[in-house]
Formats: C-alpha cells, structure tokens, sequence
C-alpha cells in the first residue's frame, strides 16, 4: 500500500482499537488479568471475581483469604487492590488510599510482587510524612510501636482499603485484660480507619475459638461468638492444597513430595565420647537443677546446638562457661575486677571471646575461689577442649549432607540448606564454599545479613546458584519454589516451623518433584520425642491437610517440646513418649471440632457470577495491542512512538509514556485522540459485498423491576445481512480506500438485528449455562458426603445457580465507530468456487474434529460464530480444551492464523490447541499442534504463517 493508504489504514485501525481497548478496560471485571502480568489459576480467578461482585455492589468489602501456604493469597489480594484502583479513578475521580501492613521479612517481596505483576508503586513506610502516600507498605513490626500508633491514633488518617498479611499474628486481650499483643492494638485501630478490609493467612484458627472470633472481629466488628460462622460462610475464601486445579483440569499439587530420613550416622570414637560426655553433663544439670524448669530448658538447647555440629556445640558450651562465671564476677566486690565487670556490663553478659585473654584469667580466679561452680567450669573447659579438638576432623554428617547435594545439583536442581543455629548455618556454608565443586554457586542468608544483601543473595541464588544455606529466617513469607530440596539440617522442635520451610518449596508453580532430607538428634531422649512428634505430623498431612499442622503447633509449641525432652531426661523416654503422645491427642480433638467450621468454609464457595457472563468469548488486549495502537497512532500522526523488541516508546501531547499499561497517562491521551478521529472509509475483501459500519453495541442485565445496568461493551461490525464481530476483520485483506459516497447508516438495517445479536447472546449463555450445569452437578456430588448443615448451604448454592439459568440480556447499538466497504468477489467465477471448496474443506475439517473428540468422550460445542480465536470448545468433567481447526486439501498447504487466533493461543498456552484436517473427507488425518506457535511468517495485516512440520 502506498503512504497515504497506510494513513488510512491506520486511521482506521486506531480509531477502532481505541475504542475496542477502551470498552474492555471499562467493563470487562477479568481486564485486571489482562493489565497484570500474572497468569490466574482457576480458583483465583473465580474468588477475585467474587470479590469483584462484593466490591460492586457491597459499600464495605470486609473478607478472611486463608488459602493455604503456597496457593497464592497475595496475588488474589493483589488483584482486588488493583481493582479498587481502576474503580475509584474511574468512579470516584480520585486516586484510592492503600495501607498493606506485612511481616518484615515479607515487605521486600510484597513491593517487588505489586510493582512487578500490578503495576502498582507501593512507597514504603520510614516516618510520619509517609502516611501522606496513597500507595503505602508497611511493616507490621514497625507501625505497632507506640510511637506509631499514638500518631495514627491522634491524626485524622484513614485509608480506603487495608491489606493485613498473615493476620494469625495479632491476639487479642483475654477477658481478665491479660495477655494481648501491639498488632491487635494496631490492626483494631486501622480496621476503623478503612473502609475496605482484607485480612489474609494460611492459619485461621489455632484452636482457641475465642481468639480466633476476636481476629475476625478485626475483619468486622459485628462479629461475635453466635454469628462467627455465618461470617466464615459467606466473607472466607479457603482453598487446600489437595483440592485446586489447574486450567486443564488437573491438581496443581501433582509433583510427589519425597521425604527421607538421614539416620545411621556412623561418627568417629573421639566424637562418640564427646556426646557422651555431654550427655553426663546434661543429666547432672537436670539432676542440679531441683524442678527448675530454667536449667531444664538451658540443658536441651545444648543438646540441640552440639548435635546440630559442633562449631554450634561450642558456641553453646562458652555461652554457658562466660555466663555462669559473669554473673559470678557482677557480684564481686574488688577493685581489680571492677574493669572487667564493666566490660561485661557493656557486653549485656553476651558471649565474651571479644574482651579477650584477661577474660579467661578471671575465668581461672573464679574456678579457684568459687567452690560452688568449680566442678561445672572444669567440665565446661574440658568439653569445650574436646570440641576445639573435633573441629578440625572429618565430619561425617556433614559428609553425608554433602552427598546429597552434589546428586541433585548435577541434575540441575536447587538445594536449601535450613539450621536453627547461625554458627551451623555458618560453617555449612564455609564448607561448601570451599569445596571448587560450589565455588560461586552456594549463598548464605541468616539474621546477621542485612535487608539488601540478603535480597541480593536471594536473587543470585535463584538466578544462577546452587545451594543456599539458611537460617528459618528462610522460612519466613518467601516464595523459593525455583528450588525443589530442602534439608533440614536438624529438625525443628515446632511443628509450624517445619511446615513453613517445606512450604518455601513446596508451593505453585513447582516443576519438579519435591525432596525434603530430615536429619534429627544424636540424643536417644530427644530423637525418640521428635521423632513421635514427626510420624504424626506426616500422617496428618496425609489425612487432614496442613491447617492441622498449625492447631498442633499451637499445642506442641517449642516450649512444650523442651519441657517433654527435660522430662524425659529426668524421668526416662516412657514418660517423654506418654507427653509428647497426651498433646497430639488433644491437639487431634481440637480439629476434629474446627472440621465443622473449615467446612463451611469451604462450602462458602460461589461459582460464576451473572454479571461476569461474558468475560470468556471476548478477545482481551494484551501488551501486543497495545503497541500495535502506538504503531496506528505514530502512522496517523496523533502520537510519536517507536516500537521495537526491546524499547518501547511513546509521547502524546507532551506526555510522555511511563509504562506500556492502558492507566499511562500517555496511553490514555493516545485512546482520546483516536477515538475523535475521522477516518476515511476503508475497503476489505469479504464473501461478499456491502457497506458496513463498525458500531459500539451496548449490552445489559434487566432485573426484574425492568431497570436496565450496562454489564458489557463490543466492537461489531454491521453489514445489511449479519453482525460480524470486529476483531474478524483483522483477518481480511485491506483493499485500499473507498473513494465513492458511502451511504447513510440505515435506519432500519436489512436484517433482522436484534436477532442476530440474540443469537450472539444466545451462544454466550450456551457456553455458560454448560458451564453452570457442570458445577450443579459437582456441587450434587460433594452433597453426599458433607454434614447436613452443609448439605443446606449447598442446596441454597444450586439454588442460585439455578437462577443464572434464566438471565436476561439486552443488547443494543450505542454508536457508530467507521465505516467500511467490503467487496465481494462474485464477479470473478473462480476465486468464488475456490471460496466455497475452502470452506467445504473447514467445514469438514470441523465435522471431523467433532467426531473425534466425541470418540474420545468429549462433549463438543461449536462456537466459531463468535470467532474467539478458536471453533470449538471440547470438554470432559472439568477439563477443558480450546480447539482451533484448519482443513487443508493438501499438506503442503500452508496454516495460517490469524492476529487474534494467534494471540488467543498465546494468552490460553495450557488449554488451546490446533486441529490440522489433511483431505478431510478421504484422508481426514488430524495433525494437533500445541502453542506457543513459532511463526514462519508475520503479514502487516497480521496473520502468522505456521509449520506443522
């Protein structure tokens, strides 16, 4: 085409995909996908739009997300802030005023997260000025102080929407006015300063029904003892693990978790004596220590840190030596200590190898003079003599260890290593940096690593390392399911500890299996406990889900677990097992009384909403749209804008663009402009020839009073025989410009119209009617196995969804956009019987699709009318497949797609497929091509010339 033709085009082209972006960003509730750089999973996209309705229609959205670990909650919580965002600008003509309160771990990846798949710039909170922000993040540790909180308290400071993660942290006061933390102070103020509320964590309930209602009383203030569950049922969204799917149907947890044990560690004799000195030397503290539950639990963290390794062990045994002599030396009343003791005073009586040689010369002094601990020093300077000793040998654990990670790093998989000890953590990692196998390939994170390197760290390891070696800081709020290994170098005594490493990895998307190594305690006493404890937490897993494992971790707490192994040192491992045993018991009886409430949470569920209706057949845009209308807007000249592969950009009167998002305020200049264009009347080629109009079409829900509430808007384009929808067009040939008089839009069109956008509407409400009936049916399936009380909920849900059966829709056209002439070929005989033979072959191609798929026991519905990008929608149960099929009379024939088949492909990778038919009515070969499809050729009236070689 020549320069002024392309001007044309363009014209063309930029007006109408104006208004076509325009339409689904305004009224299409699934555009936050579209503008987000996320892909949602099923479960997420119909919770998110549920809370879309909430939000819609509801002056306060004040919900409960307890997805478990792993399924996402802060990206549904994401896409319900970006929502707000969009609706209050739009709304409200206002920016909306956002506070996401997170742990502190976790506020470096909520920003990344929100800047990174929403677009959002969160500001970070550091002082009082900060609170000015409209987008504010925040940690939970630092807005709780009192200096923070009396600010909020006494300023008149609110927000529309507060985010609070991992809710389960905040406890409420008990009824005496005892107990209580700052976060539930601080949660209970922002939640009336806010008119939305969203509270979010994996762990619900902790066994204690009244701490549990007063966290949902934070989410609500109406809530209370007798109406707590009609909350949970219709303001909680729950998902497990063993119950979500993905797009096709299949769990998302399908990859095998591997646990194994690490056990027979065969040590050398000089260590075997040395743990079983230490263990006299435990045995005389519990003997010593009267009752004392101080020295008990003193006692078991020793035996925790020597058997995690022994640097940790030594660490240990000068804790104890420097703090038994410090408090010593404090009491001493003689001058030439008074130097000391104010060096140690300065240390805060911390571990004292930095004061130095004269240090241990008092060490000696109070051996000598202090009869009542000279027995305790000696044996502390002789294990600790011994330990110094066993440094320097070979340490079979660690050898053991080492193993394991060199298997799985040479097939390329990603190995955390977890200790509660920082010396441990420590020496693992000097170890594996000096091994040239890991050179430059393992990275360390602890407490003692400050915020940005350990970002740093983390990003390099996930990048390009190996193995990353950790404390449970690791465990805190991370996504690290790049890696598929964790061991656990010794085994947490918190049952909630160790779900939160596994669940670092073991979390959507995983690509590989899962193997967690589990190495626990030389010590008979403290094996025997954790191990108990360990066998049980696996078969709850396995029988329950990993909400049983928190209401066991509220129980067998760390404290607990010490205060059984102290026992068992005093009292023998019988009488260990017989506690430890006692509290699973209880633990068990307390969730098998919150089963009733995790149910009706559960059954809380609400399946695709009426207003929703239309959200699947349309096209949505993507970033490919948008920067094919920043290439119509630089060639209509509205715009200067450069697109290229890897820099995009654009400028419309004087704004320039920030970000390639339909909110810059560039792009949004650019959308204005083309919608007030005028373009001059375009020529396609078609099947036949007709003036036509592209026309905005106005759809709307009518309730039962008649009153009608716009719910959709397309692009169509209008001939005098059909409506065709507008992003069909992109697969004809442009022809040039009509020079002739167009004619006058008709006002009675030569068809019947509201017929043919009823039978549009009609094949929409076919696909969803299917889809509703399927959920009656699963929904009818659950029933059989649910408490009656459920079984009510239920039959109320089916109920509703009966309703969505007999929507109404209306349908009209608001505007015209352009017009086009398209020209039919009927004056050429040839190129028409070619015409009609091409589809005769389509058609039978498709008829050969549909008895194949039928064969195969899917059940098959034709929706090419609709041209979504794809012709057929095949199904069995809940998996779902988009088909596109092409007929070719020969297979040197070439496969073409067109821009929006191409792009629908793209955006559905796991659910489309294409159907090539060979001679289908003799050969009928099907050959199945899956996406993403690598295109030989790309037409500027884009089209995609595929292989299927």
């Amino acid at each position: 085409m020549n320069a002024e033709e392309l001007k044309d085009y363009a014209e063309f082209r930029a007006k109408c995909d104006s208004y076509l972006i325009d339409t689904l960003f305004k009224y299409d509730p699934s555009k936050v996908f579209t503008i987000s750089k996320i892909d949602p999973l099923p479960f997420q996209l119909q919770d998110f739009l549920s809370l879309y309705d909430d939000l819609k229609a509801k002056d306060h959205l004040r919900v409960l997300i307890s997805y478990e670990t792993g399924l996402g909650k802060t990206i549904v919580a994401g896409l319900v802030i970006r929502e707000l965002v969009l609706m209050y600008k739009k709304e409200k003509h206002r920016d909306a005023r956002v506070l996401v309160l997170v742990p502190p771990m976790a506020l470096e990846q909520w920003r990344r997260e929100l800047e990174s798949k929403f677009n959002l710039s969160f500001h970070s909170f550091s002082n009082f000025g900060d609170f000015e922000q409209n987008l504010l993040i925040a940690s939970m540790d630092t807005l709780k102080t009192d200096k923070n909180y009396e600010y909020i308290l006494n300023k008149d400071i609110i927000w529309d929407l507060v985010v609070v993660d991992e809710l389960h942290r905040a406890t409420a006061k008990n009824a005496d006015g005892s107990g209580g933390n700052q976060r539930y102070r601080l949660i209970d103020l922002l939640s009336d300063r806010t008119t939305h509320f969203i509270g979010l964590t994996a762990t619900p309930h902790d066994g204690r029904t009244d701490r549990f209602v007063a966290r949902l009383r934070l989410i609500n203030k109406s809530v209370n003892m007798e109406n707590y569950r009609d909350f949970l049922q219709n303001h909680n969204f729950r998902r497990l693990k063993k119950e979500v799917y993905d797009l096709d149907g299949k769990p998302l947890f399908d990859k095998m978790v591997f646990p194994e044990k690490i056990s027979n560690i065969e040590v050398s004799r000089e260590k075997r004596t040395f743990y079983q000195d230490v263990e006299v030397y435990i045995r005389n503290i519990y003997t010593m220590s009267s009752g004392n539950p101080r020295y008990g639990l003193l006692a078991t963290v020793m035996t925790r840190m020597i058997s995690s390794s022994i640097p940790a062990g030594l660490v240990s045994l000068k804790r104890r030596r420097d703090r038994l002599v410090a408090n010593q030396i404090l009491n001493l009343d003689d001058e030439k200590y008074r130097e000391i003791v104010e060096k140690i005073n300065d240390y805060a009586l911390g571990y004292f190898d930095e004061i130095g040689g004269e240090f241990q010369d008092v060490v000696n002094d109070i051996i000598d003079s202090v009869p009542k601990i000279k027995d305790e020093l000696e044996t502390l300077n002789r294990l600790i003599q011994e330990a110094e000793e066993l440094i320097h040998q070979k340490d079979e654990k660690l050898e053991r260890v080492k193993d394991r990670i060199k298997f799985h790093a040479s097939r390329n998989e990603k190995i955390i290593v977890i200790t509660s000890f920082l010396a441990t953590a420590e020496y693992i990692y000097d170890s594996l940096r000096g091994d040239p196998e890991f050179s430059g390939k393992v990275y360390l994170v602890t407490g003692e690593v400050s915020q940005e390197d350990r970002r740093s760290r983390l990003q390099l390891f996930l990048k390009n390392g190996s193995v990353l070696v950790g404390t449970d800081i690791l465990g805190e709020s991370l996504n690290l399911q790049e890696a598929n290994v964790l061991i656990n170098y010794e085994m947490p005594w918190s049952p909630i500890v160790f779900i939160q490493r596994v669940g670092r990895i073991y979390r959507y998307p995983m690509k590989r299996d899962v193997f967690v190594y589990n190495i626990f305690n030389q010590y008979k006493i403290d094996q025997r406990v954790l191990e108990v404890m360990y066998n049980k937490i696996e078969s709850m897993v396995r029988d329950f889900d990993e909400g049983s494992i928190e209401i066991l971790g509220h129980e067998l707490t760390e404290d607990e677990v010490k205060k059984i192994i102290s026992r068992g040192y005093i009292e023998g491992i019988p009488e260990a097992e017989k506690a430890i045993e006692e509290k699973i018991e209880h633990a068990e009886e307390i969730y098998n009384k919150l089963k009733e409430v995790i149910s009706i949470t559960e059954a809380g569920r609400r399946y695709v909403n009426a207003k929703d209706l239309i959200k699947d057949p349309i096209s949505i845009f993507e970033e490919h749209d948008l920067k094919n209308l920043l290439k119509f807007a630089k060639e209509c000249g509205i715009a200067e804008a450069h697109v290229g592969d890897d820099i995009v950009y654009a400028r419309c009167n004087n704004i320039q663009m920030v970000k390639l998002d339909v909110e810059d305020e560039c792009i949004k200049c650019i959308i204005d402009k083309g919608k007030s264009l005028n373009p001059t009347p375009v020529v396609y080629e078609y099947k036949y020839t007709s003036p036509a109009w592209v026309v905005l079409v106005n759809y709307y829900s009518v309730n039962e009073n008649g009153e009608k509430e716009v719910i959709w808007q397309n692009v169509m384009i209008l001939t005098d025989r059909e409506i065709i929808p507008y992003e069909k067009i992109k697969s004809y040939s442009f022809l040039g410009v009509y020079n002739n008089h167009f004619p006058d839009f008709p006002e009675e069109p030569g068809f019947d119209l509201n017929k043919g956008l009823r039978n549009i509407i009609n094949t929409i409400k076919e696909i969803y009617d299917t889809r509703i009936a399927r959920s009656i049916r699963l929904i009818e399936e659950r029933k059989s196995y649910v408490d009656p009380e459920t079984r009510e909920f239920l039959d109320y849900e089916i109920q509703e969804l009966r309703k969505k059966l007999n929507l109404k829709i209306e349908a009209e056209i608001s505007e015209v956009i352009a017009r086009v002439y398209l020209k039919g070929r009927e004056d050429l005989e040839d190129d028409l019987e070619y015409l009609k033979r091409k589809h005769e072959v389509e058609m039978e191609a498709m008829k050969v699709v549909k008895e194949y798929e039928e064969s195969n026991g899917f059940e098959v519905m034709d929706v090419h009318e609709l041209d979504p990008g794809y012709d057929l929608i095949s199904f069995k149960g809940d998996f779902e497949k988009y088909i596109e099929v092409k007929g070719l009379s020969h297979e040197e024939d070439t496969v073409v797609l067109t821009e929006n088949e191409f792009k629908v492909s793209n955006n559905n990778i796991e659910k489309y497929f294409l159907y090539v038919v060979i001679d289908p009515f003799n050969k009928k070969k099907i050959i199945i091509k899956k996406p993403p499809f690598q295109p030989k050729e790309e037409r500027y009236i884009t089209q995609y010339l595929i292989s299927i070689n």
